[in-house]
């Protein structure tokens, strides 16, 4: 991922980083040492962990339920933390 503010799909609950390689554009020049740099064994790596959460968060080609649900988990994290943020912002003001 060449790009400086690049949010994976439901970060940071889901993390991709062993899916993906992010280069900042200033250094796009440097993409093609950087991939030669990778091995094959990492690259080999980073293809299972990459389809381990594909397939964990988005489900077989074409199955919506998978996303919607774990769409709806991801929130129901996000609203759990927000509220217990709430709580502690309450407690330190009272």
């Amino acid at each position: 991922v060449v790009t400086g503010d690049f949010l994976a799909p439901f970060h940071p609950e889901i993390d991709w980083s062993g899916c993906i390689v992010r280069v900042s554009e200033a250094r796009v020049v440097d993409v093609p040492n950087i991939v030669r740099g990778i091995s094959a064994e990492e690259v080999r790596k980073r293809r299972r962990r990459c389809a381990r959460l594909s397939n964990a968060v988005f489900g077989k080609p074409h199955v919506f339920e998978k996303f919607f649900s774990v769409s709806m988990r991801v929130w129901n994290i996000r609203v759990r933390n927000a509220i217990k943020g709430q709580d502690e912002i309450e407690l330190f003001i009272n």
